[in-house]
């Protein structure tokens, strides 16, 4: 069960929507995806001196060679499945919008290079020895790696929206639900992701590009009906038990759910096309009957908040283990085709997916709606 409070991308059943603030990079121009090639890129270059310290280079200038070639060698190779491969495939010109998209998608590869290169250039003109430039690098590469990792672990959407549930807004929710029902709220627990979209149709990069699709639906869920035919996709109305077969059978075009649960369920076996929208968080719901928990005795009510808190508190590691895995986004790509998005492109969608879902979540709970729009603004800002 979930929750439907207008956070910026997620829905009914399946969640609440992830907000402008949910990824506060992206109005300083940074992307998740782009931090994630910079890791790669430094990797590259750790790799590569690792190699140096076992084999040292002899020549003066073949250490900083060594280390620009591979790099470049791998950005042109990403260059190629980025953009040359898919206008191949799709018979399109090379534009100088793809020329900008190839830059901004290949530049963060190179991001950790100059600073190690520089090491290994004052090796050659004979400043240093080149076993202490190889150690002056890796050590830069290592602080460049720590520094990218820390930045991915604290701007990670999945992380904020939980700060969001488990702070002072979350309590509130739980207040309001006991009053006006006769469940109690025992806490919010992580999925194993964002959610994204996949399709058997086509690469899709923008939302212009999902019109036309027939996306399943949740039942019930009018905010994710709503989010489904701004960008003019058709929802259709399946049962979690029949997505499989619905999706085999081409009677859906396609669906939204973290990539856990797209490899988990066999989605990657019935679907070709991922988009790394990370457009909705869509949390569990544990509630417990208020007058069973008061039935108990103080002692074993202690015992279920507590199981429940130490349950929840594992279910955020184990994903974020599954986000950072061959189970989540790291095996994606060895099964389908994925197209990550940029800064821009993340903000396309969000000004396309948002302002309707936000209506329809406003029509589902009513008077109260506006007040509860504000004060999810206001805990999401402060979860920066």
């Amino acid at each position: 069960m979930a929750l439907p409070i207008p956070t910026s991308q997620e829905t009914q059943p399946d969640g609440i929507l992830e907000s402008d603030r949910e990824h506060p990079e992206a109005a300083r121009g940074i992307s998740h995806v782009a931090v994630a090639r910079s890791i790669y890129g430094l990797l590259l270059v750790m790799t590569v001196l690792e190699a140096m310290e076992i084999h040292p280079p002899h020549a003066g200038w073949a250490g900083p060679e060594l280390l620009v070639g591979t790099l470049l060698a791998v950005a042109l190779a990403e260059v190629y499945s980025d953009v040359f491969a898919g206008l191949f495939a799709h018979k399109k010109r090379l534009c100088r919008d793809a020329l900008g998209h190839l830059g901004r998608e290949t530049a963060p590869l190179l991001i950790g290079l100059p600073l190690p290169v520089a090491v290994l250039v004052i090796s050659a003109l004979g400043l240093v020895g080149i076993h202490h430039a190889i150690d002056a690098a890796q050590i830069i590469a290592y602080t460049s790696l720590l520094i990218c990792g820390w930045w991915m672990a604290r701007n990670l959407g999945a992380r904020q929206a939980a700060r969001v549930l488990d702070g002072p807004f979350g309590q509130r929710l739980a207040d309001d639900m006991a009053a006006r029902t006769k469940l109690h709220l025992l806490g919010f627990v992580s999925p194993p992701g964002l959610h994204i979209l996949t399709n058997s149709d086509r690469p899709v990069a923008s939302p212009e590009e999902m019109w036309g699709l027939r996306l399943r639906a949740i039942p019930g869920s009018k905010p994710l009906e709503a989010m489904i035919r701004a960008v003019g996709a058709s929802p259709m109305r399946v049962s979690s038990r029949e997505e499989l077969a619905a999706l085999a059978s081409g009677s859906v075009d396609g669906q939204m759910s973290p990539p856990a649960v797209v490899l988990a369920r066999g989605f990657d076996r019935v679907q070709r096309y991922a988009t790394l929208t990370d457009h909705l968080y869509v949390p569990y719901v544990w509630l417990f009957n208020k007058a069973a928990l008061a039935a108990l005795s103080d002692d074993d009510r202690r015992v279920v908040e507590q199981a429940a808190g130490l349950a929840r508190a594992r279910a955020q590691k184990l994903a974020l283990t599954l986000r950072q895995s061959d189970q989540g986004t790291g095996g994606l790509g060895k099964r389908m085709s994925v197209t990550p998005l940029n800064a821009a492109r993340r903000a396309a969608f969000k000004a396309a997916l948002r302002p309707p879902v936000e209506d329809a979540v406003l029509t589902e709970i009513g008077a109260d709606g506006p007040r509860w729009l504000a004060e999810l603004s206001a805990a999401t800002a402060a979860a920066r």
